[in-house]
């Protein structure tokens, strides 16, 4: 089963990049020299992610699912550069990249809170929170459109007459 796998990944590779692993014997210390090989760890990947992380803003109706999934998968590419982030700090910065309209949801979980905030402790919080908001917009939009529809037909109606 590891010649396969390794016999896969070698297959797959470009022939300088082959050289490289040649020697190794198994798929775990193949795949371990290509990561050590070629993962980037440079200062400049670190700061391009941390600046995604401190710019990433979600925006009025973004889907809170996709945001969140965003914002993981930042914070796990953190992780792999080896820059960890406290759960309070990760905490604090999800709830701060929220947009306008969440400010009195934040000022809420932060003033409820009486330990330190966690990651799970917000992200559950929001997601309490999306359910009733995404519900009330699908509402709202469908007033909207319905007033929209009245108004075209009362429109047409003293076209015709």
């Amino acid at each position: 089963m590891y010649q396969i796998a390794r016999a896969t990944i070698r297959m797959h590779l470009s022939e300088s990049v082959y050289y490289t692993v040649k020697s190794c014997a198994m798929a775990n210390a193949l795949w371990q020299t290509l990561l050590s090989t070629y993962e980037k760890k440079a200062t400049t990947m670190k700061i391009y992610l941390i600046r995604r992380l401190y710019n990433l803003r979600m925006k009025e109706f973004d889907f809170i699912m996709a945001y969140l999934s965003a914002y993981e998968i930042l914070i796990a590419q953190l992780s792999s550069q080896g820059i960890t982030i406290e759960e309070e700090l990760s905490a604090l910065i999800l709830l701060s990249s929220l947009p306008p309209s969440w400010e009195t949801f934040i000022i809420t979980v932060c003033n409820s809170s009486t330990a330190t905030m966690t990651y799970a402790s917000a992200t559950v919080s929001i997601l309490s929170e999306a359910a009733p908001r995404k519900s009330f917009e699908q509402s709202t939009s469908a007033e909207a459109y319905t007033v929209q529809d009245n108004g075209d037909q009362h429109h047409r109606s003293r076209s015709s007459s």
